[in-house]
């Protein structure tokens, strides 16, 4: 601890660091008091103020890097790497602020509102309401500060209107694709409104053309463009269903089954 006089204001500053187990946790500086009393009693408030346990709290990189392994047993991975691109973000933005203050906080959220929809800022608010909900099971925090933290709800947002094919159209644009592999994907997507790990997870012995139905059990999630990616269980129970197909689409799929039968994987 020090208390000097700054030669070229006149003023008094004050300055030190605080130890903990030996070693320096902490170093501090403040300037501009008008007396050597008032920057004595300020540094005096100053170390009796500190938050030991504040400063010790890990970093957002440290938090992130405890929590995902920890989410990973809860989600499917896809929705797990959704997630740890948003905490990479917020390792960008946040990681040199005091993250654990709600004011911060807020206005990060305020900022994202400003430029983001409705939705992305949705999935950031509760990304890291998650993120200090392990906190609190994890023993490192008591209460969220998350709780003091709001979004904007946006009660007057126009929802985006959604873009789709009127039957014309689709059958216009079916006419253009030549490949009846890609025919019968297209095809998939627009008459089942299947999901598209759904479709790439398909197979011959899910297509019954006796019934004309279509069996959906799994999907295929892609983690890796440049690897196989394995098929696994649907999004959810719901998920799993039996599907009637119109005339159209079994011709789609029957004409490439025709073609298939040559392939050395059919």
């Amino acid at each position: 601890m020090a208390v000097n006089k700054n030669k070229k204001t006149g003023k008094w500053d004050f300055d030190g660091k605080i130890y903990f187990k030996g070693k320096v946790i902490h170093s501090y500086r403040r300037s501009g008091f008008a007396t050597k009393k008032e920057a004595t009693r300020a540094e005096a408030i100053y170390r009796d103020e500190f938050n030991l346990k504040k400063v010790m709290l890990p970093s957002l990189q440290e938090l992130v890097d405890r929590f995902i392994p920890f989410w990973k047993t809860q989600v499917k991975p896809s929705t797990a790497e959704q997630e740890i691109k948003v905490y990479n973000k917020l390792i960008r933005e946040l990681g040199e602020k005091d993250f654990y203050d709600s004011k911060v906080l807020q206005a990060y959220i305020s900022e994202c509102d400003a430029k983001y929809s409705k939705r992305y800022v949705e999935k950031i608010y509760f990304s890291l309401t998650r993120l200090f909900k392990f906190a609190i099971l994890d023993g490192i925090i008591e209460t969220s500060p998350m709780v003091k933290v709001y979004k904007d709800a946006r009660a007057g947002e126009m929802k985006k209107e959604m873009n789709f094919f009127e039957p014309d159209q689709f059958e216009k644009y079916l006419s253009c694709i030549e490949d009846q592999r890609d025919r019968a994907m297209f095809s998939c997507l627009y008459y089942m409104g299947l999901r598209k790990g759904e479709m790439m997870a398909l197979q011959w012995k899910d297509i019954d053309f006796k019934k004309n139905t279509i069996r959906i059990d799994k999907t295929v999630i892609t983690l890796n463009r440049t690897k196989s990616n394995p098929a696994t269980s649907p999004k959810t129970k719901n998920s799993y269903r039996t599907i009637s197909m119109p005339k159209q689409l079994v011709h789609e799929l029957a004409a490439y089954k025709d073609i298939a039968k040559d392939f050395s994987f059919y």
